[in-house]
């Protein structure tokens, strides 16, 4: 894993899942993985926003321990 702090790099435009209503956020850093179950490992660990297949998050979802938080459209 290696994330890379420091300024904002761009905004990135996204569509709120419950509203639809679109949104900027500022992308102020990464984390890269190499390995999916990292991948859920660091979201369940309150990393950040993590982007993943829909059978990768939906145990997870139903469980409670993933909230999702942008719509299946994520760009505009």
């Amino acid at each position: 894993m290696s994330i890379l702090p420091g300024e904002a790099h761009h905004a990135a435009t996204r569509r709120h899942a419950d509203t639809g209503e679109a949104f900027q956020r500022p992308v102020t850093g990464t984390m890269t993985f190499n390995n999916n179950d990292a991948v859920i490992e660091a979201g369940l660990a309150g990393a950040g926003l993590e982007q993943l297949h829909t059978y990768m998050a939906e145990p997870h979802l139903k469980s409670g321990a993933l909230t999702q938080v942008l719509s299946s459209t994520l760009a505009i």
